[in-house]
């Protein structure tokens, strides 16, 4: 039992660390477009999974976001439930609403080698929310 504890805590990841590490990334691409992305994830929120991985999938849902918004304001938000983490970007002023949809198709693939799932799950005027869960 303490091995897998062992094993556990050595895979653990900073989820603020990884989202953070990848806004910075793609900061040049963030200001031509004029956009604001807040990370509201706390510090301590640990995940368990593999880090290049989730890295790529994180990658690749801000890109299909941002290639569509201009002047934007993006909140990413984490929240666990059980062994679920469920992460919300929520974009408050993306342009060009029929285009996220089809850029998250080839994203689903990346997700779902981490058991994880990325869709649309919310669609209103002037906002929406992507979500990204995953089993921790």
């Amino acid at each position: 039992m303490v091995g897998t504890q062992v094993a556990r805590e050595q895979r653990s990841i900073s989820l603020y660390d990884l989202i953070d590490n990848t806004i910075r990334s793609s900061l040049p691409f963030t200001l031509r477009n004029h956009n604001l992305i807040l990370n509201e994830i706390s510090s301590g929120f640990m995940v368990h999974c593999e880090k290049q991985s989730l890295a790529a999938v994180i990658k690749e849902v801000l890109n299909a976001i941002m290639e569509f918004s201009k002047s934007s304001y993006i909140r990413i938000s984490a929240k666990r439930y059980h062994e679920i983490v469920l992460v919300h970007f929520k974009d408050f002023n993306i342009l060009n609403k029929s285009q996220p949809p089809y850029k998250l198709q080839p994203v689903q693939q990346l997700a779902s080698e981490i058991e994880g799932y990325v869709g649309i799950t919310s669609y209103r005027q002037y906002e929406t929310t992507i979500a990204l869960s995953f089993v921790d």
